[in-house]
């Protein structure tokens, strides 16, 4: 009788353990459904985000594009720096073609210039007469960011 008894005890024991494992496995089966259904998401949101930098490089491009940053100017005065290169280059500038116009601090005290003008033809002027700088300490160059400006350096040698 004895024996009867630990046997029905250990198909007790058996039967719920069996009811613990089957519960185990439907849990299982609930995460892994949702980490698939979570990894879908991580590779739809990984290619928007691909997507959103792609429109983040083309609008700082397309912001930069009628940017100019001139080198080797000798005063940080904006209007004096101007009415040097417009005389150099003989190209009529004034305040008035530009958005905005700042100096940006760099670690040799050069004289660096960003200029944002108004319109790209006021660019392709500037650019038209940059041979005029030739015997100058003056240069001027396109707006780029960092990833373009490592490229352009790498490609000039």
């Amino acid at each position: 009788m004895g024996n009867d008894k630990s046997i029905e005890d250990l198909y007790k024991l058996l039967s719920c353990l069996n009811t613990k494992i089957d519960n185990a496995q439907e849990t299982l089966n609930d995460i892994k459904s949702e980490v698939s259904g979570l990894s879908a998401k991580i590779v739809k949101l990984e290619e928007e985000n691909i997507t959103l930098k792609n429109q983040i490089k083309s609008l700082d491009r397309r912001l930069r594009k009628n940017n100019l940053v001139v080198f080797g100017l000798e005063t940080k005065d904006a209007s004096l720096s101007l009415q040097k290169l417009s005389q150099i280059l003989e190209v009529p500038l004034d305040l008035s073609h530009f958005n905005n116009i700042y100096f940006i601090p760099n670690k040799n005290n050069q004289v660096i210039l960003k200029l944002e003008l108004n319109s790209y033809l006021i660019k392709t002027k500037i650019f038209g007469s940059l041979n005029k700088l030739k015997n100058t300490k003056m240069y001027i160059t396109n707006d780029l960011n960092a990833k373009d400006q490592l490229t352009q350096k790498t490609l000039r040698g």
